[in-house]
């Protein structure tokens, strides 16, 4: 699964303010993390690495954007959510986020059950890769 952002005034704006802006760790909870994963404990080494591998995330899909390069799952959940925080947009659920992308993957059936599997099993290396 790939994201490609089309680049315009507002986009450009949009990465001016999030270039600028390092997110505490409260903003990568609200934006990244499932109520399972809020409801665990963690450590502050655990939320020092969090915070530099989610901004890591969201540099390099900044920089794909600019670049006019397609963005891979995490980089693409990443923005999306970021995109709505900064452009005041409806900030739904991480769980609902996820049921929206399974959602408007395809239309047949069969597609639709292996790209839910997929983007299931993205988000999961997503939060793996984020939480090691």
């Amino acid at each position: 699964m790939w994201a490609e952002v089309e680049l315009n005034d507002e986009i450009l704006q949009f990465i001016n303010k999030a270039k600028k802006h390092n997110e505490t760790f409260e903003e990568i909870i609200e934006l990244v993390f499932t109520q399972e994963r809020i409801n665990k404990t963690t450590s502050a080494p655990e939320m020092l690495l969090l915070s530099l591998q989610f901004q890591e995330i969201k540099r390099n899909a900044l920089d794909k954007i600019l670049n006019k390069k397609r963005l891979n799952f995490p980089e693409g959940f990443v923005i999306e959510r970021l995109m709505a925080k900064y452009m005041n947009q409806e900030y739904v659920p991480v769980e609902e986020h996820i049921k929206q992308i399974r959602l408007n993957c395809c239309n047949d059936r069969k597609s639709k059950r292996e790209n839910e599997r997929k983007v299931t099993k993205l988000y999961n290396k997503f939060i793996l890769n984020l939480f090691k």
